[in-house]
């Protein structure tokens, strides 16, 4: 859990139950603040954001996975129009709810917990 204010103003986090401060270094990762977001570098170039209350974006992806990609990122083909695609491959771009439809889609249950998803 992020000690935060509003934004991202971490000065610390959790690893394993363990707190750690920020900037943190980990094998195969680091982990910095970027303006308002938590920023966390992999040893293979993906690059994930997070504000420190509910947003968590993808800021880099390495070129390597290029049409790797499925589900809630889209497939990473360089078409932006056909990423709010279903497992079944229904694209639901076209729909108000389109984004809804995904993100509900590709949900995977937790079994531990079933009013989470993983």
């Amino acid at each position: 859990m992020c000690n935060c204010v509003s934004t991202c103003t971490c000065i610390s986090f959790q690893v394993d139950g363990q707190t750690v401060e920020i900037p943190y270094s980990a094998p195969g990762m680091k982990v910095t603040l970027a303006g308002n977001s938590l920023r966390l570098e992999t040893n293979f170039s993906l690059v994930l954001e997070f504000n420190g209350n509910s947003d968590l974006g993808i800021a880099e992806v390495p070129p390597s996975y290029a049409n790797l990609t499925e589900g809630l990122c889209g497939d990473y083909d360089g078409n932006p129009d056909n990423d709010l695609t279903t497992s079944d491959g229904d694209d639901v771009s076209g729909d108000d709810s389109g984004h809804c439809i995904v993100g509900s889609n590709w949900a995977v249950p937790d079994p531990e917990n079933p009013r989470w998803v993983v």
